[in-house]
C-alpha cells in the first residue's frame, strides 16, 4: 500500500465528485486525516493533516484493474491497478456508495450471479457484525445483574451466533467471488 506524508494545501479535480469522504488512514477509528474523492476522472486520496498513516494517491479510472472488499469487523476496499494495490480503511465510509461509484466509472465488472442480498446491496456482514457486538456487550451487561443472568447469557449466545454468521457469509462470498470485481473489456469511462 502507498501511502503519503505531506499534505495537499489545495484540492482541485479536472472533473465533477461523485462520492466524498473523510477517513482515518489506519484500520482504526481515528482522527481523519485524509480526505478520498470518487470523480469522473478518478479515485483520489488527499492526506488533510500531515500523519504517518495518511493516504495519498490519485487514480485515473483506464488504470483502476480491479477492486476487492475484504474483512468482518475491520473492512476495508483494496483497489488494484497494474502497479500496486491501495487498501482504504471503510470505517468512516459509506462502502456500498463508494464501491458502486468506482466499478461504474473503473467499467468494472463481477462475473458472479447475484443473489437478492446482493441487488440490493445490503452487506450481512456489517449488518450481523453490529448487532452481534451489540448482542454480546448487553449480554454481558446482563449477566452481571443477578436478574438478567439468563437473559444475558441467551444474549452473548445470539451474538456470538450473529458475528459467526458475519463470518460465514465473508467466507462464502469470497468462496463465491462475489466480493471482487475486475476489469474485463477495455478502459474504464472517460469523463464528459
Amino acid at each position: 500500500m502507498v501511502r503519503g506524508m505531506s499534505p495537499s494545501t489545495t484540492t482541485r479535480f479536472d472533473s465533477e465528485t461523485v462520492y466524498q469522504s473523510r477517513i482515518a488512514g489506519d484500520q482504526q477509528c481515528g482522527e481523519p486525516d485524509t480526505t478520498i474523492s470518487v470523480t469522473e476522472g478518478g479515485v483520489h486520496a488527499v492526506p488533510t493533516k500531515s500523519t504517518e498513516n495518511a493516504l495519498e494517491f490519485t487514480l485515473s479510472h483506464e488504470d483502476i484493474t480491479g477492486l476487492q472488499c475484504q474483512g468482518v469487523l475491520n473492512r476495508s476496499v483494496t483497489i488494484e491497478t497494474d502497479e500496486a494495490s491501495y487498501e482504504i480503511p471503510t470505517t468512516m465510509l459509506d462502502e456500498s456508495r463508494f464501491r458502486q461509484a468506482i466499478v461504474e466509472y473503473s467499467d468494472l465488472s463481477n462475473p458472479c450471479r447475484r443473489v437478492a442480498v446482493d441487488r440490493l446491496g445490503v452487506c450481512p456482514c456489517a449488518a450481523g457484525s453490529s448487532l452481534g457486538c451489540l448482542l454480546i456487550v448487553a449480554g454481558v451487561g446482563l449477566v452481571l445483574s443477578v436478574f438478567g443472568a439468563l437473559l444475558g447469557v441467551g444474549a452473548i449466545a445470539a451474538g456470538t451466533a450473529l458475528l459467526l454468521l458475519a463470518y460465514l457469509s465473508r467466507k462464502v462470498s469470497q468462496w463465491r467471488g462475489s466480493n471482487r470485481w475486475e476489469r474485463t473489456n477495455g478502459p474504464g469511462k472517460s469523463a464528459v
